[in-house]
């Protein structure tokens, strides 16, 4: 035996005839074994189909025997070869008979499902009479098409001209127009998906045309596209359609699920199936599993196209290592899901990008049965809830786009619902703000919600993301705070510990500006700097990157305080913060810094709306570069004593009231904001000194509620919080006495 390989369905071994006597091969495997003839010619081939023992994609160990004709063994081996998945004549990976089943009547009925599947149907009937025309070559990175001044997302005029929304400019040329040409690729995979769909739903053979159309043409072009990445260079992360492999997965994806929904159409030859197989499938899923990058929400999305791909191409030990690899699908939820729940990457941006990442593979995994547990998902999706935000959306910690689960998020609680049917508890956001409205819904989420009785929101801790949260109020008037003191969160991690997240009385007070496209000076000169947080800032300069630690948390009755402090985020410097919210909708805020050398220290809170001072003041200079060139319109005015301000937006205003010390310089200006082009006032509080508090007390209107004010002790180190329904103050240390 010279070799033995999977091949498909078939386990293949060449042989090698050394002096032309007979022989049998035998292959033993679980269940039985075979035996077969060896040919007297020098060099010969045997294949035997590998059995079908009910798990698809399962390890199947298998041995081989090579005897003479008096039953000596001349040689034998051990190996280990993949159950394949016999992919029927009609759909299995995106959907399959059962699905299909169930989505006709609904289809053809009125109501949610009719209307969506209807606008899907009805954008592909107008499309048809297009041409394909596959772009031939790959396109820029999307986050170049930005305004560069702005960093908001260009509109598309022409090919040649994008326009800047906020001051209307026109930029042309590179890299705007090869952007376009990425865009493209993204639209043809979209419609082999759609297209795959309407053709299910009507069974026009046009449809299903198109989707080959496309499929080829991508095969006729994927050998000829140069590899070239998002810098214009040659790095780990290139790939052919696009300039890097995340995109090029996201696109595969599409085509993959397009393609399986079109089997059994009989509109390809068998040339175009090898072609589309062979040129289109193996040789993209080859260029993305090239570039590992461990546990990494990019790494979702690559395992995703990776396995997809692969099963149609009939390649099944390499579908397999995308669920069961170093980096495989299995490994990425036992190590990038934290005991809290949440994805290590501390972004609930990225935690929901992980999880859409996933979900094409799970949904073919569990429709070809194979064996997997993926439960980690139901915390995944269940987690996120108690951090929401009054309006519905999640924090903008660190990197990643804003989440809503009245909108965004709806189609992934869908899919989360449908492939969990024993969690009905998935379904909390569904039943609040309503079912989802994308084909995805209607596709994989259930046709009817059982009903769950949805459990208010409560206070608590995320120990291993290092976030905590403080509710309080109705759901119509909630009050949250959230204090953010974990991990960095790796190459999407922002330099911001202990930074402090606002809303009252269901407005934002304190705002977190999130992140823009990675393509602009913007997003690394503001978005990814410590001053764009609500925190402490040393220097004018960023903190180093590192985890606070949560020093107490407590919550008893609506009211919750959470102290949490660091000493690595500027060296010879301790940070200490202690937060407290009021189950009336009051909070206080203690910043203290101690340190072995004197500083600069700014007290940073970032407005939502507008703001005004009480004090008076004069046109400012921030005096440093850097992020503080990015904050316009500034005011300054030194005070030492308490003073407030006011921040107005469309539908309320908020007081907050700031302890005064002598030397204390303050600065108004206006900040990039979210989304990108927006901005909003930013309160910078500055002293000079070595240690010193920074403390106040924000509530709701347009003058701080009756009754309620703060003290210092001498040292610094508790707050006295008076409120009017109490008839002594609340004193709220930072370090609790021994007991």
């Amino acid at each position: 035996m010279t070799d033995s390989r999977q091949e498909g369905t078939r386990l293949v071994v060449d042989l090698l005839n050394v002096d032309g006597n007979s022989a049998r091969l035998t292959v033993h495997w679980a269940g039985g074994s075979q035996e077969v003839g060896i040919s007297l010619a020098r060099n010969s081939q045997v294949t035997f189909e590998i059995p079908e023992q009910g798990n698809p994609l399962a390890e199947v160990g298998v041995s081989l025997e090579l005897r003479d004709a008096e039953d000596r063994v001349y040689q034998s081996q051990i190996l280990t070869v993949v159950e394949p998945v016999r992919l029927p004549d009609h759909p299995l990976l995106a959907l399959n008979q059962a699905d299909i089943n169930t989505l006709l009547p609904r289809y053809q009925s009125e109501g949610r499902a009719s209307n969506v599947l209807g606008s899907l149907v009805g954008a592909c009937a107008q499309r048809l009479p297009e041409p394909v025309e596959v772009p031939l070559v790959g396109g820029a990175w999307s986050a170049l098409y930005s305004c560069p001044v702005h960093g908001a997302t260009l509109t598309y005029l022409s090919d040649i001209e994008h326009q800047c929304p906020v001051d209307e400019v026109i930029y042309t040329g590179s890299p705007y127009n090869e952007v376009v040409i990425s865009i493209r690729h993204r639209d043809y995979a979209h419609q082999a998906f759609d297209h795959g769909v309407a053709w299910i739903l009507t069974g026009n053979i046009q449809h299903a045309r198109r989707v080959r159309d496309i499929l080829d043409g991508y095969a006729l072009a994927y050998p000829n596209y140069d590899l070239h990445d998002k810098h214009g260079g040659s790095g780990p992360s290139s790939a052919k359609v696009f300039p890097q492999t995340l995109d090029e997965a996201e696109w595969l994806i599409e085509l993959a699920r397009g393609w399986d929904l079109i089997r059994g159409s009989g509109v390809s030859s068998e040339e175009q199936r090898q072609r589309i197989q062979n040129d289109l499938f193996a040789a993209s899923a080859d260029l993305i599993a090239g570039h590992e990058v461990g546990i990494h929400n990019i790494q979702c999305w690559h395992n995703s196209a990776i396995l997809l791909a692969n099963l149609l191409a009939q390649r099944f030990p390499e579908a397999r290592k995308a669920i069961h690899g170093d980096v495989g699908l299995l490994k990425q939820m036992e190590e990038g899901v934290l005991s809290d729940g949440l994805w290590h990457e501390g972004s609930f941006g990225y935690h929901f990008y992980a999880i859409r990442g996933l979900l094409p593979a799970l949904q073919a995994i569990r429709r070809i049965e194979h064996t997997l547990d993926y439960s980690s998902l139901v915390e995944m999706l269940k987690s996120p809830y108690a951090a929401m935000l009054p309006p519905g959306t999640l924090p903008l910690l660190n990197d990643g786009g804003e989440q809503d689960f009245t909108n965004s998020l709806s189609e992934v609680y869908e899919q989360g619902v449908g492939l969990f049917t024993s969690n009905p508890e998935l379904a909390t956001p569904l039943l609040i703000w309503g079912r989802g409205n994308t084909v995805e819904s209607i596709l994989y989420g259930p046709k009817n919600l059982k009903n769950w009785e949805w459990e208010d929101l409560e206070s608590g801790v995320f120990g291993e993301s290092g976030i905590s949260v403080m509710h309080s109020g109705s759901p119509q008037q909630r009050s949250t705070a959230l204090v953010d003191y974990g991990p960095h969160g790796s190459g999407h991690g922002h330099p911001d510990k202990l930074g402090l997240t606002l809303w009252l009385e269901g407005q934002p007070v304190f705002v977190e500006a999130g992140s823009i496209g990675y393509g602009t000076g913007l997003y690394r000169g503001w978005y990814k700097r410590t001053l764009a947080h609500n925190l402490l800032v040393r220097d004018g300069v960023n903190q180093e990157e590192c985890a606070g630690e949560l020093v107490r948390f407590e919550s008893d009755q609506g009211t919750s305080t959470t102290v949490v402090k660091t000493s690595a985020a500027y060296p010879g410097s301790t940070l200490a913060r202690l937060s407290h919210l009021t189950e009336t909708g009051v909070m206080a805020d203690l910043l203290r810094v101690e340190s072995t050398e004197e500083h600069i220290y700014d007290y940073v809170l970032h407005g939502a709306g507008t703001a005004t001072l009480s004090i008076p003041t004069n046109p400012g200079n921030l005096l440093y570069g850097g992020p503080y060139r990015y904050i316009k319109d500034v005011v300054e005015a030194d005070v030492n004593t308490d003073f407030e301000v006011v921040f107005k937006t469309d539908v309320g205003s908020q007081t907050l009231h700031v302890m005064g010390e002598v030397g204390t310089r303050v600065y108004l200006g206006r900040a990039p904001g979210h989304p990108a082009g927006s901005d909003h006032p930013v309160l910078i509080v500055r002293r000079r000194t070595q240690n010193t508090s920074f403390a106040s007390v924000v509530t709701s209107g347009t003058e701080l509620r009756a009754g309620v004010s703060l003290a210092l002790s001498t040292d610094g180190k508790t707050l006295e919080l008076a409120l009017p329904s109490q008839a002594e103050a609340v004193s709220l240390p930072l370090e609790m006495p021994a007991p």
